[in-house]
C-alpha cells in the first residue's frame, strides 16, 4: 500500500513512508484520518483501516513495517445495539462502518427529496396537457 501527499503549490505528489499520529479509514462511501492519540487503546498510529467486500472483517495496514492484520467483525447493526448490550462495538468497527455505508444521511434524505419534487413536477407537467372534459 502506498501512501502519497499534494506537493503544496503545485499538483505533483509525493510518496510518505509515514502519517505520524494520524489513521485513516478507507471505505466504499467516504474516508477519513483520525488523530490516533484521541483514541489511544483501540486506534493504531501509522496505519491505514479499511473494510473489504462484506465488510465481514476489516483490515488494519501499519506503514511502518508494511504489515497488514485481519479482524473480524467490520460490519455492527446498530438497529439492534443496546448500551445495555455485552457486544458493545469497537470504536475501529464504527469507524469502518462510517466510512463503508451511508444510511438515513441528510444527504440521502436531500436526495430523495428531489426526486420527488422532480416527479411532482413532471405530473403536474403532464396533468396540464390531459384533456378532462371528456371525463
Amino acid at each position: 500500500m502506498e501512501v502519497f501527499k499534494m506537493v503544496s503549490g503545485s499538483n505533483a505528489l509525493e510518496q510518505v513512508k509515514s502519517i505520524g499520529n494520524r489513521a485513516i479509514f478507507i471505505g466504499a462511501c467516504r474516508s477519513l484520518s483520525v488523530d490516533a492519540e484521541k483514541f489511544a487503546s483501540s486506534v493504531k498510529p501509522n496505519c491505514i483501516y479499511y473494510a473489504h467486500g462484506s465488510l465481514s472483517y476489516y483490515h488494519a495496514y501499519s506503514l511502518e513495517d508494511e504489515g497488514e492484520v485481519r479482524s473480524r467483525g467490520a460490519f455492527v447493526d446498530l438497529r439492534h445495539f443496546t448500551f445495555s448490550s455485552k457486544a458493545c462495538p469497537s470504536v475501529v468497527q464504527l469507524l469502518c462502518r462510517y466510512t463503508s455505508v451511508v444510511e438515513h444521511s441528510q444527504l440521502g434524505l436531500d436526495l430523495l427529496y428531489q426526486k420527488f419534487v422532480a416527479l411532482e413536477m413532471e405530473l403536474e407537467s403532464a396533468a396540464k396537457n390531459w384533456d378532462f372534459s371528456a371525463v
